[in-house]
């Protein structure tokens, strides 16, 4: 992994740099980021699988699937690829206590979780957003296309946008980020 990469994901979780998702049905027009911390307390564990993917802009599954060995000493996660991507570090502030907590009692962070619930969850708290010329409402993929969105504007580098999301291909991520 490039060290700008990593600059980037330590700096967005350093600041809590607020991802705006456009108007939210039901949650008025506040960020994403500042909606999590509203719902801190309902949500539990799911806080922080979610201030993960916010962070980091991974998929939902990478996140779920993680294991104790993968965290880091200082509370990090590395997120193995999946569908053909790179292997990326991930630190979140906010989560580091929990992770560092589920490492040394050797357990899986997130090992109770599914994507189906997250799905629940995010549609009942209204964490979804609707895009540009489709039917359907994105859910779980607002985090990842929000956080292609933020290194796109930040960087204008293709290639470190690609690299964020742990794509191969600059193409896969001309997927993600616009409206």
């Amino acid at each position: 992994m490039k060290a700008s990469t990593n600059s980037v994901l330590r700096l967005n979780a350093k600041f809590k740099k607020h991802l705006q998702i456009g108007i939210i049905p039901g949650a008025g027009d506040c960020g994403i980021r500042s909606k999590l911390e509203e719902l801190k307390i309902q949500l539990g564990r799911w806080y922080y699988v979610f201030s993960l993917m916010q962070v980091s802009g991974c998929r939902i599954n990478e996140i779920l699937k993680a294991d104790h060995g993968q965290i880091s000493q200082e509370g990090g996660l590395h997120i193995k690829a999946s569908k053909r991507s790179r292997d990326r570090y991930v630190y979140a502030f906010e989560c580091s206590q929990y992770l560092l907590k589920m490492k040394y009692s050797e357990c899986a962070p997130f090992h109770h979780m599914n994507i189906f619930a997250a799905i629940r969850l995010m549609k009942s708290y209204h964490l979804y957003t609707q895009k540009k010329g489709r039917k359907n409402m994105t859910i779980t993929g607002i985090f990842r296309n929000e956080k292609a969105k933020n290194v796109r504007d930040s960087s204008k580098d293709e290639s470190l946008t690609a690299s964020v999301l742990g794509h191969k291909s600059e193409k896969s991520t001309s997927f993600y980020g616009k409206d």
